[in-house]
């Protein structure tokens, strides 16, 4: 009984504080497309070209966010960052690293994407696998969020590796694939 009450109480506050909102700022960016189903697993390789100096991953999450129907992303600061996605900005195996997620406990969804160093591009193959990996077993609570981060999107397309878990990320990660060629 406790737990549900507790459950119950965490629900309506999260509601209450986190709620759907229709501003946008520098930190926040939403989209009202169609919501896609069927969403499934791919990993893509492509570290051939690894030469991505000239994409801004801030405009690339955005185009992946207006791809879909996506809740409200919130885009933490450095600390913040760090203390959420479990890697600095400014880790020394990754070139750029940008994330965004929902804030809201009830929706596992965010977005990773990481500009490679030429020679380190597994490191950041490996650290978004287990990205994924921790979002299977640590961070879905619920059976549809387990089924969401089990069929998360991990690849790479021209040296930008990228982790997109989404209720589109299917249609995300097209997107996202027809921008970077």
């Amino acid at each position: 009984m406790m737990k549900k009450t507790i459950i119950s109480a965490m629900l309506i506050c999260t509601l209450l504080l986190g709620g759907c909102s229709s501003k946008k700022n520098d930190s926040k960016s939403e989209s009202n497309s169609a919501p896609q189903s069927s969403v499934t697993d791919s990993t893509v390789s492509d570290s051939e070209n690894t030469e991505a100096t000239d994409v801004n991953l801030e405009e690339l999450a955005q185009i992946i966010t207006q791809s879909g129907e996506w809740p409200s992303m919130y885009t933490p600061d450095d600390t913040e960052f760090e203390d959420y996605f479990g890697v600095a900005k400014t880790d020394e195996r990754f070139g750029e690293v940008y994330g965004t997620f929902c804030p809201m406990s009830a929706i596992l969804t965010e977005v990773i994407l990481i500009k490679s160093v030429k020679g380190r591009e597994q490191d950041a193959q490996d650290f978004l696998d287990g990205r994924k990996e921790q979002l299977i077993e640590k961070y879905a609570y619920y059976p549809s969020d387990k089924e969401l981060a089990e069929n998360a999107k991990v690849g790479s397309v021209n040296g930008i590796y990228y982790l997109i878990c989404a209720q589109s990320a299917e249609s995300a990660e097209a997107a996202l694939k027809e921008y970077l060629g």
